[in-house]
């Protein structure tokens, strides 16, 4: 059309007449000079009056062509374009997912493909429609670099009291579209930094509500896609937080999914997983010397090789891939989406391979080779750190996890010091201008944590 960019450049590169590579939802420029990104990828219309000439019709001939021309509008009237609040949420969430979204920038990536399933159970469940208002408002501000305002605050909030409501509601407390409610303001909290302690309140809650429901319809993709990613933060939580307590059918039921039933090792890996927070209450118990367990280290040491076995095969996998990839491969290549699961899925397992070390060297104090695994464990971690900054920011929302992990791992101050500049650079893209990363005190008492020379955590502190 005359007079209309035939490009899809964004307004800013639009308007200094630069190259634009239309990656959304912010282009690499705007990334780069931290600006306000619109338009990247979007085609460009100029709508004009149109003006004919023809012969002159007298006044019957028009008021007869206005009624043909009326009728006809009404029976073929076009749509006008969607503009209701519920339509215009699930639009502009579908954006933060959509396949075409950058692989830094992308929700569905980086939190789960269960959100793919998000948009068609929008108005069903009035704390899922607030949650992912908040949390769409959220993603917009953490991709154009405007940090927490006060509208995602008071969002957030909002969310929460829907949440509530529908946790009062027998029905809706149990229904899967609440806790995918749960899931997503878990995942807002990370842009908004509420979390400065080491639990999630949210993911506590989540837990309860799986503990509650005692079961998952594993005839429901939905459901199972939410259990499957929700299942990875509840085990975690539970190895810092007793008040996530399940038993062990209770934890097999929580880790055992139909969509990874083809993945043997997968399984192996969840199975292992499942039991690292009991076992770090029976050593404590052993420590204590509330009674002896002389099952425990037998079974600990078991499960241990088996990680390292599913860690060797992930290692190998992840350099085959890498010896794949070149420079300046685009992100959207399955090569590269393939490098990205692989490193995620091997430094998760790394960083329960170095939880089951510090739980062994603390009830098996003279095995030498677990404190050599766990700094050879270190050192892979900062390697995997160090190579995945090209999926900053959120395809690496997992690295800080990691590295705090690693710097557990070793008492080597030269890595410990190299550790904490990498966490602090992960962890900038989602402070930016508030309160600092992690400090030394928070890492030592992590520390102290993972390796039981806290024989009384939290709630199982014995009273008076």
């Amino acid at each position: 059309m005359p007079g209309v960019p035939s490009g899809r450049a964004c307004e800013g590169c639009h308007r200094q007449k630069k190259k634009c590579d239309q990656a959304r939802p912010s282009c690499s420029r705007c990334t780069r000079l931290q600006m306000i990104c619109i338009g990247s990828g979007q085609r460009r219309y100029k709508f004009k009056e149109q003006h004919g000439f023809g012969v002159s019709l007298t006044k019957g001939q028009v008021a007869k062509k206005l009624t043909r021309r009326e009728s006809f509008i009404d029976e073929k009237a076009v749509p006008s374009t969607p503009s209701n609040e519920l339509t215009l949420m699930a639009n502009a969430f579908i954006e933060t997912i959509s396949k075409s979204t950058d692989l830094r920038f992308n929700l569905a990536w980086t939190y789960g493909f269960f959100l793919d399933d998000v948009p068609r159970r929008l108005g069903t469940n009035e704390a899922l429609d607030a949650s992912v208002m908040a949390l769409v408002d959220a993603h917009s501000n953490f991709c154009s670099y405007r940090g927490v305002t006060t509208s995602v605050l008071i969002k957030y909030s909002r969310a929460l009291n829907k949440l509530r409501v529908c946790l009062d509601d027998p029905i809706k407390a149990c229904a899967s579209e609440t806790l995918c409610a749960v899931m997503l303001l878990l995942i807002c909290q990370g842009f908004i930094g509420i979390n400065k302690g080491r639990f999630t309140g949210h993911c506590e809650g989540a837990a309860q509500i799986l503990k509650a429901r005692r079961y998952f319809n594993a005839q429901d993709d939905f459901e199972c896609k939410l259990v499957l990613t929700l299942r990875g933060p509840v085990v975690f939580e539970a190895l810092f937080n007793p008040k996530i307590q399940f038993s062990p059918r209770e934890w097999k039921t929580l880790v055992e999914n139909p969509l990874n039933a083809d993945t043997t090792w997968g399984i192996q890996v969840m199975h292992c997983l499942s039991r690292l927070p009991p076992y770090m209450h029976r050593a404590r118990a052993v420590l204590r010397g509330d009674g002896e367990d002389p099952k425990l280290l037998d079974e600990i040491n078991t499960d241990y090789k088996a990680l390292k076995a599913v860690l060797g095969e992930l290692h190998g996998r992840l350099a085959a891939v890498e010896k794949r990839m070149v420079d300046g491969t685009p992100l959207l290549d399955p090569v590269v989406q393939a490098h990205s699961i692989l490193q995620r899925i091997y430094g998760l397992c790394l960083t329960f391979g170095i939880i089951f070390g510090c739980v062994l060297s603390a009830l098996d104090i003279c095995n030498t080779e677990i404190y050599l695994e766990s700094a050879y464990f270190s050192k892979e971690v900062l390697a995997l750190a160090e190579l995945a900054t090209r999926y900053r920011p959120l395809g690496t929302s997992c690295i800080p996890l990691y590295l705090v992990a690693a710097w557990v791992a070793t008492t080597d101050c030269s890595i410990r010091s190299s550790v904490e500049k990498v966490l602090a650079e992960y962890q900038w893209d989602y402070v930016r201008g508030r309160e600092a990363t992690t400090t030394i005190s928070e890492l030592e008492q992590i520390c102290r944590h993972m390796r039981l020379l806290d024989l009384y955590p939290c709630e199982e502190e014995p009273r008076d």
